[in-house]
């Protein structure tokens, strides 16, 4: 989420697809774990701070582009408080 190429493939595939079908209500419903890091920076914590960044500003961007979408984020991932 963090790579520039992710961020554009995703406008793509999930935010103009939401736009093209009008898509008023999206669930997000699962449970996700970041392991131990991720590559490029300078501590795996380091690395999970920028990951959970990343995602949550992936989903403010869904919402500035669309602010009638109703998001609803129900599954127990703790890391997305």
């Amino acid at each position: 989420m963090r790579d520039p190429w992710v961020k554009c493939y995703l406008q793509e595939k999930v935010i103009d697809f939401l736009k093209e079908h009008d898509i008023g209500y999206l669930k997000i419903d699962y449970n996700e774990n970041f392991g131990i890091g991720f590559d490029g920076a300078a501590s795996f914590g380091e690395e999970n701070r920028q990951q959970l960044e990343a995602s949550q500003s992936f989903i403010q961007e869904i919402h500035r582009q669309l602010p009638s979408l109703v998001i609803e984020n129900c599954s127990s991932g703790g890391h997305r408080l």
